[in-house]
Formats: structure tokens, sequence, C-alpha cells
């Protein structure tokens, strides 16, 4: 069975130079705490933009 509806896709680039200043990077980049810190980041950036396409549905 196959259900038409809509689709979220997210691509993200957290790999390239930083865009602001060191007070807007990535907990990951500002330390040297490495991939880790931008996991974290990338989910909670992830569920936030989920969060507010759903919201823009209704």
């Amino acid at each position: 069975m196959m259900v038409r509806g809509r689709s979220l896709m997210v691509s993200t680039n957290d790999y390239g130079e930083p865009s602001a200043n060191a007070k807007h990077n990535p907990p990951g980049r500002r330390r040297g705490g490495g991939r880790r810190g931008n996991e974290h980041l990338d989910s909670y950036l992830l569920i936030s933009m989920f969060n507010e396409w759903q919201r823009n549905l209704k």
C-alpha cells in the first residue's frame, strides 16, 4: 500500500568553514570537542525543523 503525502528532506553540511564568529559556532568547533558536539547539535536542529514543519501543516 502506498500513501501519498508530504515528505521532509533535510541536508546539512557542517564540515565546512565556520560561517559566523566563534560564539555562534557549534560546541564541537569552539573547544576542539570534535564530531561529538556536532551530533547533538545536528539532532537538535533536525528535531526543531521537523516540529516547525509539522506546525506549518496545520
